[in-house]
């Protein structure tokens, strides 16, 4: 393999024939079932970093249109709608603010250099449908000129003069063109010369309203939605964003609107009309894009289908949806991976394994009966079974916090209770006992000799890139990548991918993810520590003698007598995807009412080696959640938190610990 077909994760990195051979729609029987750009109602599909807005907002514009049916205006027409489509970040929107102006004044310009921008766009548009299809005679395209010239009005003779020569579509667009390009060194230069010599010619969208009008009276776009689709809305400042929504609460038909951004950067809803507010569900409809992935079952699906499109464009057409796990396996490993954790256990006598010596430690420490610690270790010793071993000193040190007494029958009962799993005779009880600890305690045994946890599995990947496409594909670049540096060929057949390089690339993911997707300065900085701290603490959970939760990557709390600052480092930290709100929340075991519960995205998991499924959930009260998100929050407060959170998961159990979580605050 020349190339790895993961490299591009980007959709802004693709030509348009990249976006129409690599575009998998999300429901193969309803190209429009996340957005409809056919809607008179204006929509923002939001999001996490990654979502996919950008390739999915471009294989709805004018170019894949052309590109999709046997003529644009057909392909148009039976669509319904024309896509207009431009990324906020090619206007550099931090040049319209200071530069010794007053505000006022930036709002001003940028609401009519933003007319000429969208107006530019359109024609560019129309004008090559126009030359593809050279269905507008002379006098219509005549027509159409004239009446947008008319809504230009200036007070320079030479401007007007200019305006007035213009007689085609692509005169009109050079016009345009030049009268934003004058704009541009006006606005550039404002800082030296400390002036804005910028002349409005128009209200403000009246360019755009009526430049779609115009065009839906021409022959073929009749009854055709003109929808332009904003892209990155997340670059323009509060100011700017307001020159939009108002475009949204003043529209007019056949113009629609179709904005995307990351969630966190829709900074207002207000608009330039006396500051009135768009409200959701009446100016604006409010789109999700983890939400819509989120409901069914189809986005696993979904991943497979992105997948092999992208081995097919490589040039791998070998691997289809049904092949994927057989390439991401890791082999048969029996029902108690034995093989695997004797051989990450090592030669050592099964007495010297570290959970053996550590239990060893903990029931000298509490008896000061060595004859009893021997006994009760060999009781519990399943050599050849590592995981049932675990099982059963998990058993016992259950036993051991519930009745607080140590004695060889406890042993006993506790080797008893997970012998039948030996000979396939286990109740269901027991079955199901064994499925709730099995990842925890394998994670353990890798964790206490000094392994990292395999994270291995297409489906696991899917699961850990939270509803974020471009997340599996770094997963799957990243594996790709250490696959072909440990002398691989993956993808060239159905070998597995080994499990080294597929741990190897979730962790470079992982990392990824986690630099990738903090905001920057400060607060990024604040979110860093606050997902350390927190990763660290559910590691420490997972990794106790006795943990209070299986698979542990939640935790809730009401939030209420938690300082500010933690509390807006929480909402920072879920805008930003570091964290996962799960909006049915946790009802309260002593008062009945729902706390707020968060997940850390489980593209973080591996980093602290945690589980990428969501099953336990730790209750914090308010003074453990500032401890871990308070910005001002001393380290020496973190550890003496983790500390006394976790002494009672350790052996010998204490007595206090579970008296406290009776009356629990959080």
């Amino acid at each position: 393999m020349n190339s790895n077909p993961f490299d591009v994760t980007k959709a802004v990195d693709f030509t348009d024939d990249q976006i129409k051979r690599n575009f998998v729609s999300f429901t193969s029987s309803d190209p429009y079932s996340i957005v409809d750009p056919r809607s008179p109602m204006p929509q923002y599909l939001v999001g996490g970093k990654g979502g996919g807005r950008t390739h999915l907002l471009r294989y709805f514009a004018y170019p894949l249109q052309k590109m999709r049916g046997q003529g644009a205006l057909r392909q148009i027409q039976s669509e319904g709608y024309l896509g207009v489509y431009f990324r906020c970040s090619g206007l550099n929107s931090s040049r319209f603010q200071g530069k010794h102006q007053p505000p006022d004044a930036w709002e001003s310009v940028f609401a009519f250099y933003m007319d000429l921008w969208l107006s530019e766009q359109l024609l560019v548009v129309l004008t090559d449908l126009h030359q593809a299809e050279q269905n507008w005679n002379a006098a219509e395209e005549s027509q159409f000129v004239k009446s947008i010239c008319h809504l230009l009005n200036s007070e320079r003779e030479k401007t007007m003069q200019a305006i007035n020569r213009v007689d085609s579509l692509s005169g009109l667009l050079d016009l345009l063109v030049s009268l934003r390009h004058e704009m541009d060194r006006s606005i550039n230069n404002a800082a030296l010369t400390r002036q804005l010599d910028v002349e409005v010619l128009a209200s403000p969208g009246i360019l755009v309203f009526r430049s779609a009008q115009q065009a839906a009276h021409m022959p073929g776009l009749r009854d055709v939605k003109i929808t332009f689709l904003v892209d990155e809305f997340e670059n323009l400042s509060l100011t700017q964003q307001r020159y939009f929504n108002t475009l949204i609460r003043e529209k007019e038909l056949p113009s629609c609107f179709l904005i995307g951004g990351r969630e966190w950067g829709i900074r207002t809803h207000e608009t330039l009309s006396a500051h009135e507010i768009n409200k959701r569900g009446s100016e604006f409809e409010w789109k999700v894009l983890e939400d819509s992935y989120r409901t069914g079952n189809a986005y696993s699906e979904f991943c497979k289908n992105m997948v092999v499109s992208r081995l097919e464009d490589a040039g791998m057409p070998s691997i289809n949806e049904k092949t994927l796990t057989t390439v991401f396996s890791r082999g048969e490993l029996g029902r108690f991976q034995d093989k695997s954790l004797l051989d990450v256990l090592g030669s050592a006598d099964s007495s010297d394994r570290p959970h053996v010596q550590k239990l060893r430690k903990s029931v000298l420490r509490a008896t000061q009966d060595r004859q009893l610690t021997d006994s009760i270790c060999k009781v519990l010793s399943v050599p050849e079974h590592p995981l049932i071993e675990k099982l059963a000193i998990l058993r016992f040190y259950q036993q051991w916090n519930t009745f607080r007494s140590i004695n060889i029958e406890s042993a006993h009962e506790a080797r008893d209770y997970v012998t039948p799993l030996l000979d396939g005779t286990e109740s269901v009880e027991l079955r199901n006992y064994l499925n709730l600890w099995k990842s925890d305690l394998i994670a353990q045994i890798y964790h206490e000799n000094d392994r990292r946890n395999l994270y291995i599995g297409f489906d696991q990947f899917v699961d850990m890139s939270g509803y974020l496409p471009r997340s599996l594909l770094m997963i799957l670049k990243y594996v790709t990548h250490w696959a072909i540096f440990f002398g691989e060929r993956p993808f060239e057949g159905l070998e597995p991918i080994s499990p080294e390089a597929q741990t190897a690339g979730v962790l470079d993911a992982s990392r990824w993810f986690f630099s990738d997707a903090k905001p920057l300065g400060q607060e990024g900085e604040d979110c860093d520590l606050a997902i350390r701290r927190l990763g660290a603490l559910l590691r420490a959970v997972r990794q106790s003698d006795k943990p209070a939760e299986t698979g542990v990557t939640t935790f809730s709390s009401n939030l209420q007598r938690i300082n500010p600052s933690a509390g807006a480092l929480i909402e920072t930290c879920v805008n930003h995807r570091l964290l996962i709100e799960i909006y049915s929340g946790r009802t309260s075991r002593n008062r009945g009412s729902v706390h707020r519960k968060f997940q850390l995205h489980p593209m973080l998991a591996p980093l602290f080696g945690l589980p990428t499924g969501r099953r336990g959930d730790l209750s914090l009260k308010p003074a453990e959640v500032s401890a871990i998100f308070g910005p001002e929050a001393l380290e020496s407060e973190y550890s003496r938190i983790v500390k006394d959170r976790v002494a009672g998961m350790h052996a010998p159990f204490s007595l206090a610990e579970s008296q406290e979580s009776l009356f629990e605050l959080g």
